[in-house]
């Protein structure tokens, strides 16, 4: 509720017969109340339940903005936010997963192992898992050049489940940056120099052809991964454990954000049943206001 001395306005929600509900503003001035309707609906009674749904929040998020023009045409003095921040519904069964703040706080933090960096940002962009990363050979990855400007086209090449099929996924400019990383560590300067593969830091020409064994060179053993995350994690200041698997769920999550389909997402993610991706649907489905903090 937004008050000052003499007038409070609340946003407030009306029953329809067709189930929905109608959200209003409540404005009370000097001693009288008024109902100035805006047109919008919701699903539920927000003001009796704890968690906005993803599928209301535009509308109450309108219904805020709302009440911050109306509160200044009336010169409200603002002493609170009518309506708390953005933020993550946890369920026992979700798959931890990292925010955008939380990866760039990694992105500028340095880590003993930096195949191991690499390697965890490559799943982050590629939704890899820690074996397909470990496995990952120059032979997976094709470049093709399309178009009149001849635009480079990265894929990579993965075996399906249970060997089945291989699957075939583009890669992001952000994956390509990563690889053309790997191999700025793998081969020396003078070694760059003599074969002109590199014209900028950031520029890199790479002839995949040329290229052979793991493209992640050095990894730790799989107990010891796990312990250089949480390290780096650490000194991010990060409080989450971090795992190598979060980096695959944050990409998974990230595509359900783009909104890419649940078939789709399968094929990305390389995986059989369609319950492998709907956690990734009803998760994205739960970020809410959370009012707790009222």
């Amino acid at each position: 509720m937004v008050k000052s001395d003499k007038k409070m306005i609340a946003i407030r929600y009306r029953p329809l017969r067709k189930g929905e509900y109608s959200i209003y503003l409540d404005i009370y001035s000097v001693g009288k109340r008024e109902r100035k309707f805006t047109g919008l609906r919701s699903s539920k009674d927000y003001s009796k339940t704890k968690f906005i749904s993803k599928e209301d929040v535009g509308a109450v998020e309108k219904a805020r903005k709302m009440v911050k023009e109306f509160s200044g045409e009336m010169q409200v003095i603002l002493s609170t936010n009518p309506l708390p921040e953005y933020k993550y519904i946890k369920h026992s069964n979700d798959r931890p997963f990292l925010t955008n703040a939380e990866i760039e706080a990694l992105s500028t933090t340095s880590i003993a192992n930096p195949f191991l960096r690499l390697a965890f940002f490559f799943s982050l962009h590629s939704g890899l898992t820690w074996k397909q990363a470990t496995t990952l050979i120059w032979e997976q990855i094709k470049v093709e050049k399309q178009g009149a400007k001849k635009k480079e086209k990265w894929s990579i090449s993965i075996n399906g489940y249970l060997n089945h099929a291989v699957y075939t996924n583009e890669l992001s400019d952000s994956a390509v940056e990563i690889l053309k990383e790997a191999v700025s560590i793998k081969v020396s300067p003078e070694k760059i120099r003599l074969a002109n593969r590199f014209q900028t830091e950031k520029n890199v020409y790479i002839n995949v052809n040329e290229l052979s064994g793991n493209v992640f060179k050095h990894l730790p053993n799989r107990p010891d991964v796990d312990n250089g995350l949480h390290l780096w994690g650490a000194m991010a200041g990060i409080g989450k454990n971090i795992r190598f698997s979060m980096a695959r769920n944050t990409y998974a999550m990230n595509q359900v954000e783009k909104g890419v389909r649940k078939q789709q997402l399968k094929r990305l993610l390389n995986v059989s049943r369609a319950s492998n991706v709907s956690i990734y649907e009803r998760m994205s489905e739960n970020i809410a206001y959370d009012k707790s903090s009222l």
